[in-house]
């Protein structure tokens, strides 16, 4: 017995069949929270309806040309329509039966594409019924057995996840305290993780649950493979935190195979609310519910920052620019172009170009013909190509008051600056090097700090001596002296002064200079003992999309 005999043999119980009108392709579906989240989709009661009607007019079809096909003139045709010389074809039709039953798989593809069951599933029993709808060994898709079975996939929705949950909790490792025997903490330990497909699936599967607790889409998710991402962390970076999906995961890989898991604590009690789903006797109740002040997932900064999933697919896509020789007959492929990509197929969506073409002016693409989908980069971006699509999220610009440092005003800071070969520079909110790259040719050493991970990548890539992904305020508490010191710093809610006056800390000693772009409004109240001050007149609107006045102050240690 297959699972759809299971399931289609089964019967609704009074406390569910109430719930629903089943008259004549009448049927409601029921709407399901789990873990305080309503997770799951439901599906429209109409386009289901619609499919049972669909499948009449189809298997009529099927029936009237079988008839046609039965008479002798038709045999005769057939004959010569499908054959050729010396070409026997077999004329010997399918039976009826057998035609219906191709029909039914391909409309309960169709049915169970309405659902999100099969996101749900454990991945075994998600074969299972993929595999018995490919041998077309499902039921006929009529109106009892499909929305009885329908019902009941979606009303078992719970216990699929719970599965698809517990599979991950038995997949912990038994020898580490970290992991609790009682449900899963905020850190959690997995070993044998590299040669173990299984464990890496459990990972995956993670990944979606916390895409759905999240609100997000997980279909596309699985373009970026978790077992590729585990392995190349294993191999590059060995023992050091990851981020993975906009943070919604911290993860780190040891070379002996160990994984450890770092999930926000509001995620940790509704993965044990699933679980006690299939075991509500044995969570205990401290494991499934929100600690006394702990943050909730609205507080938890994730998905105002996430790339769309239509995005990270579409970087997926992005290669190195062909060259092409168009002199002769046809055009004939001589190589690649160094720091410059291209959509492997064309993009038609006008509301995913304009994304993609965002995001890419973001990391420091400048698309050079508008009718053409190629970026070029002063770096090689597809070298973070893929560390981009494990973070999944972009820098968000208005808390971190990202705004480019334009040739001008960056060209005035390094005249002021004046590096020698011998000075260990810095640039604090560095965004993507707009000044360091000019700092670089003239000093010793460069270090940039950027808290936007993004940016951080595009900057290491760069080549910039220490790239450090950390809040300037934070790093400077343990950063150590610098030469001379450019920036550009946030400015709203007070952050110029105090990033100005943080920076003034890290000055060497004497004759060692700091040259900050800030709001006039910051004219005689820094902070700078034992300092000299100048100031430049002002300059208006020299950032993209902003009317804001900057000037320039040059701080130099007496």
């Amino acid at each position: 017995m297959n699972m759809f005999d299971v399931i289609a043999s089964s019967e609704l119980t009074p406390e569910t069949s109430g719930q629903y009108k089943s008259t004549t392709f009448d049927v409601a579906f029921p709407v399901q929270t789990i873990a305080g989240l309503s997770l799951f989709k439901t599906p429209d009661a109409e386009s289901i309806k619609k499919l049972l009607e669909h499948y009449i007019e189809d298997a009529k079809r099927i029936e009237n040309v079988m008839e046609l096909l039965k008479t002798s003139d038709a045999q005769f045709a057939l004959n010569y329509l499908q054959s050729g010389p010396n070409n026997y074809v077999n004329t010997q039709l399918s039976s009826y039966e057998s035609a219906l039953k191709g029909l039914s798989a391909d409309y309960w593809n169709k049915a169970l594409a309405l659902t999100d069951v099969l996101d749900h599933m454990p991945a075994d029993t998600r074969l299972e019924w993929k595999s018995n709808i490919s041998n077309w060994e499902a039921p006929l898709f009529e109106r009892d057995t499909v929305i009885s079975t329908v019902l009941e996939l979606l009303l078992n929705r719970d216990k699929f996840l719970a599965e698809k949950v517990d599979l991950i909790f038995k997949g912990l490792s038994k020898s580490h305290v970290t992991n609790s025997p009682a449900g899963f903490s905020q850190r959690f330990i997995i070993n044998g993780i590299i040669g173990s497909v299984q464990k890496k699936e459990s990972i995956d599967d993670l990944r979606q649950i916390i895409a759905s607790f999240m609100g997000r889409s997980t279909t596309k998710m699985r373009h970026m493979n978790t077992g590729s991402i585990i392995e190349r962390a294993w191999q590059n970076n060995p023992g050091k935190w990851l981020e993975l999906d906009g943070g919604a995961i911290k993860f780190k890989v040891f070379k002996k195979q160990t994984i450890h898991i770092e999930i926000h604590p509001d995620l940790a009690w509704r993965l044990n609310e699933i679980l006690s789903v299939l075991y509500p006797q044995a969570i205990p109740e401290e494991f499934k519910s929100r600690g006394k002040g702990s943050k909730t997932i609205k507080d938890f900064d994730l998905k105002q920052h996430l790339l769309s999933n239509d995005l990270l697919y579409d970087l997926v896509q992005l290669e190195a620019t062909r060259i092409w020789d168009r002199s002769g007959y046809e055009p004939r492929l001589t190589g690649r172009k160094n720091n410059s990509v291209t959509c492997r197929y064309h993009l038609d969506d006008k509301t995913r170009q304009l994304e993609l073409d965002t995001f890419l002016k973001s990391c420091g693409g400048v698309r050079t013909n508008k009718f053409l989908q190629e970026w070029d980069f002063e770096y090689d971006f597809l070298a973070i190509r893929d560390d981009i699509i494990r973070l999944g999220k972009a820098p968000e610009h208005i808390s971190h008051q990202y705004y480019p440092t334009q040739d001008m005003l960056s060209d005035e800071v390094i005249a002021r600056l004046e590096i020698c070969s011998t000075d260990d520079v810095l640039e604090p909110s560095a965004g993507l090097g707009a000044i360091a790259k000019k700092m670089k040719p003239s000093a010793k050493t460069v270090t940039c700090v950027e808290i936007s991970s993004l940016h951080a990548l595009v900057l290491a890539e760069m080549g910039f001596d220490n790239v450090i992904n950390k809040d300037f305020i934070k790093y400077a508490e343990t950063a150590p002296k610098f030469d001379k010191i450019a920036m550009n710093p946030p400015f709203s809610q007070g952050r110029a002064k105090l990033h100005v006056e943080t920076a003034i800390t890290l000055l060497k000693g004497t004759g060692s200079k700091l040259v900050a772009i800030v709001p006039p409004t910051l004219k005689n109240k820094l902070c700078a003992d034992g300092c000299s001050i100048h100031w430049s007149n002002n300059f208006d609107k020299q950032f993209d999309k902003t009317n804001v006045t900057v000037c320039i102050v040059e701080i130099v240690k007496k």
